[in-house]
């Protein structure tokens, strides 16, 4: 004796099949635009890649002096702190990110800063932008100034992935 099979009736996957043929239509589009704009966001969301905040470290005076960062320029220590995370010469700027000192090229039409330095750094994967309030920053010493700032660090797509609020030194 034949146990039974138990298939899947014809008819029930007939129905599915036309079913599922209605529901895709002829292939053409009800709303071009809308399509577009759908593909559009699918495609964004793919090519750009998620933030990744950056965490720069203190640059010291063994790398000042490895690195020979002797000279004029302008110092940035997060918060209420004294360790230097960027300093900003007249031609370029300087982080330690992952160990190392990285460098940005000065972006001589970005707004002018005290003693020959600049508002805005260009590197590789990132750029630098310091901002300080409007006026002249109150002098502490004397070739010194010292004022509250604040730092942004951008990605490749203008993204910030470190952004602080500190003290801006500037000396020689």
């Amino acid at each position: 004796m034949k146990t039974p099979r138990h298939h899947f009736p014809r008819a029930a996957a007939t129905v599915m099949l036309a079913a599922l043929l209605v529901g895709c239509g002829d292939g053409a589009s009800s709303d071009p635009a809308q399509d577009a704009a759908y593909v559009a966001k699918i495609r964004a969301t793919h090519d750009t890649p998620p933030v990744m905040p950056i965490a720069p470290q203190r640059i010291s005076y063994g790398d000042v002096e490895e690195n020979n960062l002797f000279g004029v320029s302008c110092a940035f220590a997060p918060g209420n702190g004294m360790a230097v995370m960027m300093m900003a010469m007249p031609d370029r700027a300087y982080m330690k990110l992952d160990g190392e000192i990285v460098s940005f090229a000065a972006d001589k039409g970005s707004a002018r800063m005290p003693l020959g330095t600049w508002a805005q750094y260009d590197g590789r994967e990132y750029a630098i932008r310091i901002a300080q309030p409007e006026g002249e920053g109150p002098q502490d010493g004397i070739a010194r100034v010292s004022w509250t700032g604040s730092i942004a660090v951008l990605d490749g797509k203008n993204r910030p992935v470190y952004e602080e609020t500190g003290t801006l030194q500037c000396g020689s």
